[in-house]
């Protein structure tokens, strides 16, 4: 049942009379709600502290957000937060430590652009005290019938508490008529304060560092080998707790308990819990146009003309196929039963790694698709894709050494050479030593592969000229009488607009690559911009 202030009051409750103003971090709770990813947004915070208590601000966020608290000045101060371009709803940790060992935990959810109901999380210890909702909150309700919380205006009173036991309310209210509920929690007396119950860990480990706020000495202990102990850091106090976590090669969820406990009956239990290692199979995998990205350790789809069967993982002297749906170009999450290839090697002599081994052609006599532990030069491969994205995949040794897919047999195997119902396939590629565009500084392209250009400084030069409002940008050297001609990106474009670009790329009379790329502006800073995909394609332009 949710009471207002004002019904608390007709039924007679008496006010809470709170002993001082509790250490509190005051801001709005939607104040990042809506911040989008590549974006940066500063908001004002204010502290409310007891008198001659002194304190510490700290923060704690996903992997690859950036939060700055800037010193405070009167108890006022901005706080900064800047997202990753491919960053997701999340969560931030704001911690003040007192110097006199009080403690307040602010949880604040990031929703990335998400307008719904604004939720937060707060965590107070034992001691009792005035806590302040964000200026305009209205229509405050409490969803509790206990009275040791109460609210007067946008005041919330909390008595101490005595008990053994911590304690919650709901505290509903509007700002801006945007619903927001707060989750207030008290600690019992004697308390371990956990700034969170639950932490999720990388698939691949990490080291994670949580706070642990006591009022009485803390033993740790782990309920699974996976995860390790680390001994506190030198000048981090008693506050902050790290524990490794090894990399989860399962294919399972798993999760693990850490139990705090001061050697009697006072316990808090954390749950962390650890997704698996991406499977090979997990992701999107594009239709290959371009064979001169491909580089060693990537993943291809062996797929037939028409995209509609897969290369299986079935070994025998020929490869039967599973059925897959393309979306277009891409064929996402393929069934554990599709053979996913694993590129090694280098061009002209690539290695086709499956599981057991490598692909193999078998001999001159015979059709036969092999799974070889030790390759010989059957096993070693040419690739050539047109832009159609019909692929063209030769071993080096054998007459009967092309890969194609025969549709009367509805087989993947080996051949002199396509006829009716043999035809040639399409690759379906997944790069996974893509670095980020907006990871390089360098003005250039990079397409992957052998198609990398840096601009080289006293060598190169760059021309740029608008033709209306498209940008023709073009970089040139002419020691080898070769230009790289980009084109596509428009006057006034911000960042996360599309582009379409197009590369016209001659060295002297040859042309290297005339095509179009689908493409994101991904940032613009210093008189650069960054055009690519997600995959670590685009190219860096000046301005």
């Amino acid at each position: 049942m949710l009471l207002s202030c004002q019904e608390k009051e007709r039924e007679g409750d008496e006010p809470v009379k709170p002993e001082e103003v509790k250490l509190q971090i005051l801001l709005a709770d939607d104040a990042f709600r809506t911040l989008r990813p590549g974006e940066t947004l500063q908001v004002a915070y204010e502290v409310k502290t007891p008198a001659d208590v002194a304190y510490t601000l700290f923060s704690f966020q996903p992997e690859g957000w950036t939060v700055f608290i800037s010193t405070p000045v009167g108890n006022k101060g901005e706080i900064s937060v800047s997202l990753p371009a491919d960053a997701s709803a999340g969560r931030i940790m704001l911690v003040a430590g007192g110097s006199d060992g009080s403690c307040f935990v602010k949880v604040l959810g990031v929703g990335v652009g998400n307008d719904g109901t604004v939720e937060a999380y707060e965590a107070v210890d034992a001691s009792g005290g005035t806590l302040e909702l964000p200026s305009g909150a209205g229509t405050v309700h409490i969803s509790s019938s206990e009275d040791w919380i109460s609210v007067k205006g946008r005041q919330l009173l909390l008595s101490p508490n005595t008990t053994y036991d911590s304690r919650e309310a709901l505290v509903s209210f509007s700002v801006d008529r945007r619903e927001c509920e707060l989750t207030l929690v008290q600690a019992q007396k004697d308390a371990i304060v956990l700034a969170a119950n639950e932490l999720q860990a990388a698939a691949a480990g990490e080291t994670l560092e949580f706070v642990v706020r006591a009022n009485v000495d803390v033993q740790a202990q782990c309920s699974d080998t996976w995860l390790k102990l680390l001994p506190f850091t030198k000048g981090l106090e008693d506050r902050l707790f790290r524990i490794e976590v090894s990399p989860n090669d399962t294919e399972e969820i798993r999760s693990a308990v850490i139990s705090f406990s001061s050697g009697g009956a006072l316990k808090q239990d954390l749950t962390l819990t650890q997704v698996p290692l991406p499977s090979v199979h997990a992701g999107d995998f594009q239709l290959l146009t371009d064979a001169s990205i491909l580089e060693a350790g990537d993943l291809l789809l062996i797929v037939n003309g028409t995209g509609t069967m897969a290369m299986g993982a079935q070994t025998d002297y020929y490869r039967s196929p599973v059925a897959v749906e393309p979306v277009g170009d891409v064929i996402s999450h393929p069934e554990k039963n599709v053979a996913v290839v694993t590129l090694g090697g280098e061009p002209d002599a690539w290695l086709l790694g499956v599981t057991g081994g490598y692909l193999s052609a078998q001999s001159e006599a015979k059709n036969q698709l092999l799974t070889v532990a030790d390759p010989t030069a059957y096993a070693l491969w040419t690739i050539e894709v047109d832009q159609t994205g019909t692929a063209v995949v030769k071993a080096r040794e054998g007459s009967r050494n092309r890969l194609c897919y025969n549709t009367r047999d509805v087989r993947f195997n080996c051949y002199r050479s396509t006829s009716d119902n043999v035809t040639d396939v399409t690759l379906y590629h997944k790069p996974v030593n893509a670095r980020s565009i907006t990871d390089r500084e360098d003005p250039g392209v990079y397409l992957g592969g052998r198609n990398v250009r840096i601009y080289t400084p006293g060598t190169d030069q760059q021309l740029r000229s608008y033709l209306g409002k498209r940008l023709e940008y073009v970089l040139l050297n002419p020691d080898r009488s070769e230009q790289i001609v980009v084109s596509g990106y428009r006057e006034g474009m911000k960042e996360g607009d599309a582009a379409t670009v197009h590369i016209l790329w001659k060295q002297g009379w040859h042309e290297v690559l005339s095509r179009e790329y689908a493409w994101t502006v991904r940032k613009e800073e210093n008189g650069k911009v960054w055009l690519g995909d997600a995959d670590g394609c685009g190219v860096i332009i000046r301005k």
